[in-house]
């Protein structure tokens, strides 16, 4: 199972995944702004989408989980 973190504090602006959603390894999960830049998250491994705690518009703290991604 893979978790992924967010580096810094953030502020979600896009999500580009379903849960259930097959996931392939370079897919990008979510994408994060920071003072005017652009952060891609991108899954390096394969499986299922788990978990997505995450919402257009909303701050994410340094280190708060944004997806699980489970092997099939």
């Amino acid at each position: 199972m893979s978790f992924f973190f967010t580096p810094l504090p953030y502020t979600k602006v896009r999500i580009n995944v379903a849960l259930e959603d097959k996931i392939k390894p370079g897919r990008v999960l979510v994408h994060l702004e920071a003072m005017k830049m652009e952060h891609a998250i991108s899954s390096p491994c394969s499986g299922v989408l788990k978990s997505l705690s995450c919402s257009p518009g909303v701050l994410v703290a340094d280190g708060e989980i944004l997806a699980v991604v489970a092997p099939e």
